[in-house]
């Protein structure tokens, strides 16, 4: 599904992030774990070609994302790869539906609002889609987030640390929302976490290990 290989990424001259080859089949669900500052959300947000590698190459579907620009990257990112972040970050002046309505025009799709409501509905969050960011609750915006993510059916969905907020029982709700959501789009789950709570509900990690730093000219 997607393959990384000798993949660097330079902060600065003297901080440098190296992680290993990693790669993964349709379907594969993988937790990326590592303390903070190992570079777990910089390692998705390159899966997600939100920030290019400083060296290597990353294929996804078969796709090199970084040679796309514009809204050919967009678009490719829309359709293929679905993206739970820390925050929902949904746009404060749009109801909820018209946020997802947004989604499916910024991946180049037709505006469909009967897959949005088969979407939330299976979320039970059906009744929130006239709602404006404020009011929801953390839970309903968390499940109005993942609702964008599988909402164009992609091929992956990355999740950056979707349980650390939360108590145990939403904590297991989380996750048995994105892997259920995962199996019906068929997708490859990748969840970075440091909660230990998760570590055993999925088989296959990946570990990066601290910082590593170099002196001197790369």
């Amino acid at each position: 599904m997607f393959q990384l290989t000798g993949i660097r990424y330079n902060y600065t001259s003297e901080h440098t992030l190296f992680f290993p080859d990693w790669t993964t089949v349709q379907g594969d669900k993988w937790l990326l774990t590592g303390v903070s500052g190992s570079g777990k959300t910089t390692l998705l947000h390159m899966l997600a070609g939100l920030r290019q590698p400083t060296q290597g190459t990353a294929l996804i579907a078969g796709t090199n994302l970084y040679t796309l620009s514009g809204n050919k990257a967009d678009q490719f990112r829309g359709q293929n790869i679905g993206l739970v972040l820390q925050k929902p970050h949904l746009l404060s002046v749009l109801t909820v539906e018209e946020n997802l309505l947004l989604t499916q025009y910024m991946a180049g799709l037709p505006q469909n609002k009967q897959r949005i409501a088969e979407v939330l509905s299976i979320l039970s969050v059906l009744e929130k889609r006239k709602s404006m960011p404020h009011q929801l609750s953390q839970g309903q915006a968390q499940r109005i987030s993942i609702a964008r993510a599988v909402l164009n059916l992609p091929k992956l969905i990355l999740a950056d640390e979707p349980t650390s907020s939360l108590d145990d029982v939403n904590c297991m709700r989380v996750l048995d929302l994105l892997e259920t959501q995962a199996a019906a789009c068929g997708a490859t789950l990748v969840i970075a976490t440091h909660d230990a709570r998760v570590k055993n509900r999925i088989a296959n990690h990946l570990h990066l290990e601290s910082v590593q730093t170099v002196s001197g000219t790369l």
